[in-house]
């Protein structure tokens, strides 16, 4: 199975092109923080962009099931994830999950490890641990052997994509618009 990644830099994205696309779908989504909103948002666009211009499909719906979101009628699944200045999207032909999380920041692993019954020994670890457990649960599954692929990029951020049978990523970009 093949799983495309795709990250959107909010740094480097035109703000007018996103601003016209958050003024055409605004919704009341409840977030109080405007950081949040704000990727919410970009991960929206992520989408429609990357269904529009790598997949050739123009029209499409989403539609929530169970708190995860699908595609409606559509062969593909998606997860969506942001941290910091990125929004990443993977998308494939099976149920999936995603998560990513910028790992500059220290956190105060121990007590999650504790908490999660897990040995880990520093933020990298950490980082490896808590974008899987991420996935995991945006994947939705009951499963137990799961197939995980955690990375970094730039060593700023740790990502992972959680998927029921084995993958690999085919595509791994930045989309620049």
């Amino acid at each position: 199975m093949i799983i495309d990644i795709y990250f959107l830099n909010l740094k480097k994205k035109k703000k007018k092109t996103l601003n016209e696309f958050i003024s055409a779908h605004k919704e009341n989504i409840g977030y109080s923080d405007k950081l949040k909103q704000y990727q919410h948002y970009a991960g929206k666009y992520l989408l429609k962009y990357v269904l529009n211009n790598e997949y050739g499909i123009n029209e499409f719906e989403t539609e929530i099931i169970e708190g995860k979101p699908y595609l409606k009628n559509l062969p593909y699944y998606f997860s969506i994830s942001h941290s910091k200045n990125l929004v990443g999207l993977a998308i494939g032909e099976k149920n999936l999950g995603f998560d990513i999380e910028y790992n500059k920041t220290q956190r105060a692993f121990e007590k999650i490890a504790k908490r999660y019954n897990k040995e880990i020994n520093g933020q990298k670890e950490f980082y490896e641990f808590w974008t899987k457990h991420e996935a995991q649960i945006k994947l939705k599954s009951c499963k137990k052997d799961l197939f995980f692929v955690t990375g970094t990029i730039n060593d700023d951020f740790t990502y992972s994509v959680a998927c029921e049978e084995s993958f690999v990523i085919y595509n791994f970009n930045t989309i620049n618009v």
